[in-house]
């Protein structure tokens, strides 16, 4: 007969509440402990609480991987506010930002809600990441998740320095020029890859612009970029421009870019921008390519 007293509900209750915070066969699981109300003792680093907050407890999934949940009165703008702040003056990195400067060009990843409201700070190339994520929880309150992450296997601060070190063998990527999204829209990165003697970049655009207003928004950011326009169309729904420029090496490359309404989606557009080495007799080394789903 199971043991129904107070003590033995409350133990079954924080099982109950660590098996569903917690999935058999994930790596980053090693004794897992869960701790109601408190934040970890002896943490290698200090975790900031913004005022009008209060930590509801702490899942420690093993020595590398810890979450924390905090309940705050705070807007999720003013907590990520307080958490940039605060991660800044001790000597983080925010990891869009090291993305931004790594990545050198292509189609800038922005505005899409699962990251509005979300940001990753990185303490060195390889080690600790400290990743806020600050929603509406009921009125009034805001549901704050911090994940703390001290390994190089599984950090999202170490992935895009392993690639990058795989793609700084040709530096293709660099050639194209960094492509923001018009204010307002919704940008997201789809991948890239090339080879030798080509490099592409993809993404998905959500907007309520039209596709003669868009056109010169990126023509601006490829002409910036020291790209000359060679030529240039607009059938249907696609439009579509060639280039030439030189590389450091004063190599001559050709561009092609390229915006594509969807069919049946009113404010998406399918984009991408590719480059060819204007020399294809010779060779520029291996191929290498980073995809996500463009949805």
């Amino acid at each position: 007969m199971s043991d129904n007293t107070p003590g033995a509900r409350e133990d079954l209750l924080r099982e109950l509440a660590l098996r569903l915070s917690t999935h058999p066969g994930d790596p980053r699981n090693d004794n897992p402990q869960l701790l109601v109300g408190q934040l970890p003792a002896n943490l290698a680093i200090p975790v900031p609480v913004p005022e009008k907050s209060q930590v509801l407890g702490t899942l420690i999934r093993g020595p590398e991987q810890i979450d924390v949940v905090l309940d705050s009165e705070l807007a999720p703008s003013t907590v990520l506010s307080f958490y940039k702040e605060r991660m800044v003056e001790s000597g983080w990195n925010e990891l869009d930002e090291m993305r931004h400067a790594m990545h050198g060009g292509g189609f800038v990843h922005s505005g899409f809600h699962a990251f509005e409201n979300h940001t990753t700070f990185c303490k060195g190339p390889e080690g600790t990441a400290f990743t806020i994520n600050a929603y509406e929880h009921t009125p009034g309150h805001t549901d704050i998740r911090l994940d703390i992450n001290f390994g190089s296997v599984y950090s999202p601060c170490a992935q895009p320095n392993r690639m990058q070190r795989r793609m700084a063998h040709n530096g293709m990527h660099n050639l194209i020029p960094s492509l923001e999204p018009p204010k307002g829209a919704k940008q997201q990165g789809g991948g890239g890859g090339g080879g030798g003697d080509s490099w592409h970049s993809n993404a998905m655009l959500d907007t309520e612009m039209q596709l003669d207003a868009l056109t010169p928004h990126y023509t601006a950011q490829l002409v910036k970029g020291g790209w000359s326009r060679t030529d240039e169309g607009v059938s249907g729904p696609l439009a579509w421009s060639t280039w030439t420029f030189q590389d450091e090496d004063k190599e001559n490359w050709n561009g092609l870019f390229f915006i594509l309404k969807r069919p049946g989606k009113e404010r998406q557009y399918v984009l991408e921008v590719r480059i060819d080495w204007d020399k294809k007799e010779e060779t520029r080394g291996g191929w290498f390519s980073t995809y996500s789903p463009l949805g």
